[in-house]
């Protein structure tokens, strides 16, 4: 008699695939990750399972649209017969919104997996009553999703009308509570502002700083470079800079003490990094529809896209010139044209000289420091009646040494305390959208050699701060070049 061997279903050790995900992991030590990897591993022991496969998304929600490698590597391994059980924390763990939910469901239901929960028992998908069980499941974390957003919502308000930093990763040159500056960071963005100011582009501040090696935040570090909380090496940030996050850099109001919520300005408890008056006029550049947003070109002459043609403005049309070669005997010449109409054209060094010479007369003429201070502010007039008083005590703290009444050290203290607030009285009336462009220039022993010194995008802003230029026509003839064909209105 012959006895018939029967073949099992199920394999005589089921393989269990053990799913980990933590949505927030604030340390970066995946302590919730393991917490959970303990109270899986104890249950597959305990039953005599084989630990197939462990797949963990660590610092992912399972709340939106963000791909989980770990998780879609679970659904294939479902689909092809690789898993016998997926052992998870809670289902909550697995999926948070309803369209991960029905996948998973599916999937094991299709493969006939089993599902362990360590939070939550075993889920019979065979049964009515168990699909329900699951669903209802994932309802539920959808709830606690919803009603946490509301929460969470409501909390951004209070903070926001309580002046509270927002919730976020480091930002560059704060700690992470904004509760101090880091000081080479701190620097970074104040140059990165006050460049734009100076007429500089956003490629110069990547150029700047991923050249001082000052990349994107790090977690914060101890004094030895590693994590505080941790002792760990960073592994996160320290990426090169690009136009897209210097442009969020510049644009965000934390940096000038300030947030934005619902679209209202909230004064913030820290301290900020720059002036909100010279975030705004940055903005104010920014803004300028006119501000040139493509990859910039290399210039050799300040004119191009700066000089207005004459002709056209007496239109009524704005129009600027541009610089152009023309074939001469003794080689090309580089002239200003109108880009609408053949009716201008002028040799562009004859006319940059001029320019030069005329903004550099500007900026020596004895009232050029009125160019630094912001007349429309209301207490410019007081703190002008200061600095002239605090400048005429200045001066006559030499009489004093020569006649004996003061000794020189005392006299060199006494202007250091004048000196200091006389820098404090003339910051407090600057103009914030021309003083970092002009003051280098205004207090400079050669003006000219300053002005040189610049580089081309910064004499276009300084031509333009000062000056509208227009380009009159030569007239027909070969002449020689005459100053009345480039008229200055003055801006400043």
């Amino acid at each position: 008699m012959s006895v018939a061997t029967i073949t099992p279903l199920v394999p005589a050790t089921l393989r269990a695939a053990t799913y980990l995900r933590i949505s927030l992991d604030a340390t970066g030590e995946e302590l919730g990750v393991a917490r959970q990897r303990q109270a899986l591993s104890g249950i597959a022991t305990s039953r005599g399972w084989a630990a197939a496969v462990e797949l963990s998304d660590n610092d992912l929600s399972a709340a939106g649209k963000i791909r989980r490698p770990g998780f879609e590597r679970l659904l294939r391994l479902m689909e092809t017969g690789q898993v016998d059980v997926v052992l998870a924390y809670a289902f909550d763990r697995i999926a948070r919104n309803s369209r991960d939910a029905v996948r998973f469901l599916e999937a094991a239901k299709a493969a006939r997996v089993r599902v362990v929960l360590a939070n939550g028992g075993e889920l019979d998908l065979d049964s009515p009553m168990g699909m329900f069980v699951a669903e209802l499941m994932g309802n539920v974390a959808k709830l606690e999703i919803t009603t946490k957003g509301a929460r969470q919502k409501l909390a951004n308000a209070q903070r926001a009308e309580r002046g509270i930093a927002p919730v976020t990763k480091r930002l560059f040159g704060f700690t992470r509570d904004k509760a101090a500056h880091v000081p080479a960071e701190a620097d970074a963005v104040r140059a990165a502002f006050d460049r734009v100011l100076a007429g500089g582009s956003v490629r110069g501040i990547i150029g700047e700083l991923n050249g001082a090696g000052l990349f994107t935040p790090l977690p914060d570090l101890d004094e030895n470079g590693l994590v505080k909380g941790t002792g760990k090496p960073p592994e996160r940030g320290g990426k090169p800079w690009t136009a897209g996050k210097v442009h969020g850099l510049l644009r965000n109001p934390q940096y000038a003490g300030f947030r934005v919520y619902d679209g209202q300005e909230r004064p913030g408890t820290w301290e900020p990094i720059v002036d909100p008056e010279k975030w705004r006029a940055v903005q104010r550049i920014l803004d300028d529809p006119d501000r040139f947003h493509g990859k910039p070109l290399a210039r050799r002459w300040v004119g191009g896209g700066l000089y207005l043609c004459g002709p056209c403005a007496d239109e009524g049309i704005t129009s600027v010139v541009v610089c152009t070669s023309r074939s001469r005997t003794a080689g090309p010449v580089r002239i200003y044209k109108c880009t609408r109409k053949a009716h201008m054209s002028l040799k562009a060094e004859p006319v940059d000289a001029l320019v030069r010479a005329v903004v550099c007369k500007r900026l020596r003429e004895p009232d050029a420091a009125d160019l630094l201070v912001d007349d429309t502010r209301p207490d410019t007039a007081a703190l002008r009646t200061e600095a002239e008083s605090l400048r005429v005590r200045i001066r006559g703290l030499g009489d004093l040494v020569e006649d004996g009444s003061m000794s020189p050290g005392e006299y060199k203290e006494r202007k250091a305390r004048l000196t200091q607030k006389l820098a404090e009285a003339e910051a407090g009336m600057q103009d914030f959208d021309r003083s970092p462009l002009l003051a280098g220039l205004v207090h400079a022993d050669d003006v000219h050699a300053a002005f040189d010194a610049l580089g081309l995008d910064q004499q276009r802003a300084v031509i333009d701060v000062l000056f509208t230029v227009t380009l009159r026509p030569a007239g027909g003839g070969r002449r020689a070049f005459d100053s009345s064909w480039v008229e200055f209105t003055p801006k400043a």
